[in-house]
């Protein structure tokens, strides 16, 4: 009796570890591609205050060298066709599009991701609106999608979605800055004029350090009567005339 308990035992570990490791992976996989957008909130006011006194070292040196040398810019000077235009920042993960490495059943399309000596299949997924909503807004604003997944997947994913070439500069996860554990998008280093940058994104750590440069938008994953990227077409139509979107923004989205 005792033995065949054990040995129950042994195959319910067993199946427990080899479970793990299947979630372990597949994290490790959705981290690699996609970022690690969504983090902890931070609850705790002791904490909250002694992380608010360290300083970081990093973005320190970030601020110190733009000083120095304008080259740390991100961002190259605009386009001939682009200047005078105020700059759109946006995000693609949950933004734009929804993506899995699971099969979707409905997928717009797939792409192959290589890590490591793997290749795995990404299913990607449009939000509604996003094809309308970037073919319109190419002719108004400097696009540029930020995002804090790796570019070995968000290059695929952009080529696909972007058939006109209307996004004229794509960032990824390095060009974001790590503040503590969190990825932040610093608007500051893009060296655009933050009185005519404006960041579209489903986390708000991702623009930590310029709120009031934001459009929050809705987390989309696969509701097909999603209408975000409408309402953000509208807000942004009636800012574009508008000379500081910093002023604009704190009206119209009261």
């Amino acid at each position: 009796m005792t033995t065949t308990k054990n040995l129950i035992l042994n195959n319910i570990n067993k199946r427990s570890k080899i479970n793990d490791q299947s979630k372990n992976k597949k994290q490790t996989l959705f981290q690699c591609c996609f970022g690690a957008k969504q983090l902890k909130k931070i609850t705790n006011k002791k904490n909250k205050n002694n992380k608010s006194k360290k300083k970081n070292a990093s973005l320190s040196k970030h601020y110190e060298n733009i000083e120095e040398n304008i080259q740390l810019y991100l961002l190259s000077s605009q386009l001939e066709a682009d200047k005078g235009k105020k700059t759109l920042v946006l995000d693609l993960d949950e933004t734009l599009v929804h993506s899995s490495f699971d099969p979707i059943g409905n997928a717009d399309f797939t792409v192959q991701v290589t890590i490591g000596n793997e290749n795995h299949q990404v299913y990607v997924k449009k939000r509604p609106n996003a094809d309308f909503f970037l073919q319109r807004l190419g002719n108004l604003y400097e696009i540029i999608i930020f995002t804090a997944s790796d570019p070995r997947y968000a290059n695929q994913v952009i080529d696909r979605i972007d058939t006109s070439n209307i996004v004229k500069a794509r960032l990824f996860r390095d060009d974001c800055v790590q503040h503590f554990s969190f990825f932040v998008k610093d608007l500051s280093l893009l060296g655009r004029d933050l009185k005519s940058t404006i960041i579209v994104d489903n986390s708000p750590v991702s623009y930590l350090f310029h709120k009031e440069n934001a459009i929050p938008i809705k987390t989309w994953i696969d509701d097909p009567n999603d209408d975000e990227l409408l309402k953000c077409f509208q807000l942004l139509e009636r800012i574009l005339p508008l000379q500081n979107v910093i002023h604009a923004l704190s009206s119209l989205q009261k």
